[in-house]
């Protein structure tokens, strides 16, 4: 009997409330990398973060023993204490 392997690909869109462009040039990259290392965190496979200052766009190789809806609250909320604790966004951000 043959080995079952999976590829699974996501793409998340993850949008600033109203459209603000709270994601300056300055820090941008940066915070890209530390995604896509939160991403890897969370067992999953990290194809590219990127976006621009409104959006972030990640292409993830999904990991098919975890739950996509588990990935997307954990990088949003992680990602959301790592921009307020490095004081990236305004203190109104949520």
């Amino acid at each position: 009997m043959s080995d079952t392997y999976h590829q699974v690909y996501v793409q998340i869109i993850f949008e600033v409330k109203g459209h603000q462009s709270f994601l300056n040039k300055d820090f941008r990259q940066d915070f890209f990398k530390v995604m896509a290392s939160m991403i890897q965190n969370l067992g999953h496979k990290s194809i590219i973060v990127n976006g621009v200052a409104d959006h972030v766009h990640c292409l993830v190789g999904l990991n098919p023993d975890k739950k996509i809806s588990d990935l997307v609250r954990d990088l949003k909320t992680d990602s959301n204490h790592f921009l307020k604790d490095k004081s990236w966004v305004p203190q109104k951000f949520d």
